[in-house]
């Protein structure tokens, strides 16, 4: 009896081998098949992403994802702790209240100098302490986890904020089915951040499918079939359902900081990436993003307290898709930032 417990015991641990191994490959050529794509093109991407590769070695991970296998986890600790975001360039004598900066790798600056992001231009100009707490591939998700941390209000010793502002792009919407699946962008650090809106309320929560997304095989499958897929595992069918889930992140995140600053007053600026009026997004993957950016729906925040500011070309006058403001990969480069930033801070008078 022993005997075929020992047996059985070892074929479990061989298939499981077999299992992992597999995996383990499948993951490995699905990360070179990425990596070649992202160098196809002209030879000034080619450079600039050879660059990133390099540039972020230097801090121990690439800029392109780390095979996704079995031991992939989520360290969420990490995520409170970041130089630059601690950095943020908060004025040596501030002028007003602090301004805390949420978003992704548009409003962290990813690919730019400290110098040239837009959290050092607002505090430059304003004179006030910027803490930037947006961080790359992430988005609402994480910016109301974060607020839900105590160890997130420790980090403002310059001056009480007074704004927070959350930089909004079409992608976003994506990255929500990347929180409730567990899955992640290329890069992300949201990899278990799993929030389910449930009677109104978010709510974060670890289902089975966030565990089994940890292999490869089943990840792939639920990022292209189940968060961008236009067939019938899609989840972006319900329209309404998307800006519900999208609204209450950002009422929620409202709610956690004004219970430490009352008087917060809470702006989403909407940048328009990659989005051309002139493109039918109807049946492509995008179309649930644009549905939701375009939505008439904001004018619920704004109800509920919220300045909402689009960088379109009426509002700044320029195109912020036009390449001259964008890096090779579509982020907002240098001289983005140096013409948005003044047209920010003289519309939303800060």
């Amino acid at each position: 009896m022993k005997k075929s417990y020992i047996i059985i015991l070892i074929n479990l641990f061989v298939l499981l081998f077999i299992f992992v191994t597999t995996d383990y490959i499948y993951g490995l050529n699905k990360y070179n098949k990425i990596k070649s794509e992202m160098y196809s093109g002209t030879q000034e991407k080619v450079n600039f992403f050879k660059q990133l590769d390099i540039k972020y070695k230097v801090k121990g991970y690439s800029y392109f994802n780390k095979i996704i296998h079995f031991s992939r986890y989520w360290n969420k600790g990490a995520c409170i702790n970041d130089e630059r975001s601690l950095k943020g360039n908060p004025a040596l004598k501030p002028k007003g209240g602090g301004i805390i900066v949420f978003g992704c790798s548009f409003a962290y600056g990813a690919f730019l100098e400290l110098n040239e992001t837009f959290s050092y231009q607002l505090s430059k100009l304003t004179g006030r302490s910027v803490y930037n707490r947006a961080f790359s591939s992430c988005g609402f998700g994480h910016m109301l986890w974060q607020t839900k941390q105590n160890e997130f209000y420790n980090l403002f010793p310059y001056a009480e904020p007074e704004y927070a502002l959350y930089i909004y792009i079409p992608d976003h919407l994506i990255r929500s089915c990347h929180y409730k699946n567990g899955v992640s962008q290329y890069n992300s650090d949201s990899y278990y951040l799993s929030y389910e809106l449930k009677n109104g309320k978010l709510v974060e929560t670890h289902p089975i499918k966030t565990f089994l997304n940890r292999f490869a095989m089943f990840h792939y499958f639920t990022l292209d079939k189940v968060c961008t897929g236009s067939g019938r595992f899609g989840m972006f069918k319900d329209y309404d359902n998307n800006f519900e889930f999208i609204k209450q992140h950002f009422i929620e995140t409202k709610k956690e900081l004004n219970k430490r600053y009352p008087n917060l007053k809470f702006i989403i600026i909407k940048y328009p990436y990659n989005y051309f009026p002139e493109r039918n997004y109807k049946g492509d993957y995008e179309e649930p993003n644009m549905n939701s950016y375009n939505s008439d729906r904001w004018k619920e925040l704004e109800k509920e307290g919220f300045t909402i500011f689009e960088l379109n070309q009426k509002n700044v006058k320029i195109d912020v898709n036009d390449d001259k403001y964008r890096l090779p990969d579509g982020h907002p480069n240098k001289k983005a930032w140096e013409v948005l930033t003044p047209i920010i801070i003289k519309q939303l008078k800060f």
